[in-house]
């Protein structure tokens, strides 16, 4: 790279403006061939369901349903408590981890974020195996479980909040003679209100659309909308009823997530030059927040986890061993398994390596086009309209879409491939295009003035520059790929079963065995993920 360098610092490569990776004419043809697929695995699938459930009798029928009424109403306010309980937890925790620095403290904050980067189910059975019969199938456990889920990544935004805010607002409290706390509360916080309106939109969503989590905890006495639109299909054989069901969500949950971003910006204030100032604890109150920190941390995610561990390695007699594991090869009376529970391991593996090829392909060739400003609409619905769309209703779109000739192809391998790169799409594309955008264009334009061609731009700088971040971009979308449940569960054939659909299968039956079984699978699909987190964390995401 030091004659790409060299000739990036001369004047005539910093007068250059012009694309140098694709031409005006590929980039159009490329936009377009990736917007004609988007249309027919996104756009058509969701415009299924639309025109499904806006049919006047299915809407009247679903509005007069007591049963969906209070789906809904369970699905909000549970929701909205969820959100309120992690938003608390996180701001003590994200105070003390912006402003004190003390051993094991990046640690720390990476143990409280573990959670979020597990599949639901590994969460979900986690704590139905260390939790109380008693307490099973109540709201109060699906709340605790959406907390645990949440909190690391409200406090992992909240200290970067923090931290880009810098210390001159606290510091100008403290003189004046306001507490720490008051100092928090009445200062800095106010003028986070645009960082915690987005987050909690998040959190709001991630609650609100919950589907694993709440099908295994919940089981037949709780449900959520997306746990409805599963029951209304498999159960009840009702498509026009789950139809209306996915469009009552999609507008609930597109209304919360636009206002609260677009509101979060409005209020957003520009970051501090100055970084918020990080010291030791100085009193006995600041060492026992550090503690309390500490002991959140390892309560909320080292428990949970290491009761699937201990569960994992008991055998049905109690005693410690690997029978658990064994019994994964064998087919298990009452399980409702077509197949061996090992086989799903597999499965599960050669999906999310194919998913992560698909996703990593796309999002590459999506950044590409990025560099045109004119195509960089295409990044932004990529991105946007996945996210805003649970899966479960995506499966739904499938199962509406493709059911008659010419496209039969609802119980294809292929779509449940197709749908599932859809879904991991906007992981990809969030790291890539931010990546390729923060390419300085000196690189790009000097290698043009050597004589390179578009295509050896793109093969000798451009892709160079983000060998780091494909890698880290594939081990976020292979984990994402790894845990998707929601159109898996709808749209896997028996004989096909992932991981995360067959783990919840086992883990709502009773019986010693199954649950055992459930626990080493989740144990299983909990290390692929952190593997492939590692690859995440071990990538460079900046060129």
């Amino acid at each position: 790279m030091d004659i790409i360098d060299a000739v990036a610092d001369s004047p005539q490569a910093k007068g250059l403006t012009a694309d140098r990776l694709l031409s005006r004419r590929g980039a159009i043809l490329l936009a377009g061939g990736l917007g004609a697929l988007f249309v027919v695995l996104f756009a058509w699938p969701v415009g299924r369901v639309l025109a499904e459930g806006l049919r006047p009798a299915a809407v009247r029928e679903v509005l007069r349903d007591s049963r969906i009424r209070s789906v809904a109403w369970f699905s909000l306010w549970q929701a909205a408590a969820s959100t309120v309980a992690a938003v608390g937890i996180a701001i003590p925790i994200a105070a003390v981890v912006a402003k004190t620095e003390f051993p094991g403290r990046r640690f720390t904050l990476g143990l409280l974020s573990a959670p979020f980067a597990l599949p639901a189910v590994v969460v979900g059975t986690s704590i139905l195996l260390v939790s109380p019969r008693s307490i099973r199938g109540t709201a109060g456990i699906i709340i605790c479980a959406h907390i645990l889920y949440n909190v690391g990544f409200v406090a992992r935004s909240l200290t970067a909040a923090l931290e880009h805010l810098g210390s001159n607002p606290f510091d100008a409290a403290r003189s004046l003679g306001a507490t720490p706390t008051r100092a928090l509360l009445t200062v800095e916080l106010p003028l986070l209100r645009g960082t915690l309106k987005r987050v909690a939109g998040v959190v709001f969503g991630l609650c609100f659309a919950s589907f694993g989590t709440v099908l295994i905890l919940g089981g037949p006495r709780r449900s959520t909308l997306d746990v409805e639109i599963h029951r209304q299909v498999f159960q009840f054989g009702r498509l026009d009823r789950s139809a209306v069901v996915a469009i009552i969500q999609l507008v609930i949950l597109t209304f919360v997530l636009v206002r609260t971003q677009r509101q979060g910006r409005r209020d957003d204030l520009p970051n501090s030059a100055f970084r918020a100032r990080r010291g030791r604890p100085q009193t006995a109150t600041g060492w026992l927040g550090v503690i309390s920190v500490i002991v959140v941390a390892v309560a909320g995610v080292v428990l949970p986890l290491a009761g699937v561990l201990r569960r994992a390695f008991r055998n049905p007699n109690g005693a410690i061993g690997f029978e658990n594991f064994r019994r994964l090869t064998e087919m298990t009376r009452g399980s409702g398994l077509a197949t061996p529970p090992i086989s799903a391991l597999w499965v599960s593996i050669r999906a999310a390596i194919l998913v992560g090829t698909l996703a990593i392909l796309t999002s590459t060739l999506v950044a590409l086009v990025s560099n045109q400003n004119s195509q960089r609409w295409l990044a932004q619905v990529l991105t946007i309209a996945p996210l805003a769309t649970s899966p479960v209703t995506l499966g739904l779109g499938v199962l509406l879409g493709f059911a008659v000739s010419p496209v039969a192809w609802r119980s294809s391998p292929v779509m449940l491939l197709c749908i599932q790169t859809i879904v991991c799409l906007p992981f990809a594309l969030a790291t890539m295009t931010a990546a390729s955008s923060a390419i300085p264009r000196q690189y790009l334009d000097s290698a043009a003035t050597l004589g390179a061609s578009p295509l050896q731009v793109q093969r000798t700088v451009w892709l160079p520059l983000l060998s780091g971040t494909l890698r880290a971009a594939s081990g976020t979308v292979f984990a994402v790929a790894l845990g998707e449940f929601g159109a898996a569960s709808i749209l896997v054939r028996p004989s096909s079963e992932t991981l995360p659909v067959v783990i919840a299968r086992l883990a709502t039956k009773p019986g010693v065995v199954l649950t055992g079984q459930a626990a080493a699978l989740a144990l299983l699909l909990g290390a692929l993920t952190a593997f492939a987190t590692g690859l995440t964390v071990s990538g460079r995401v900046e060129p």
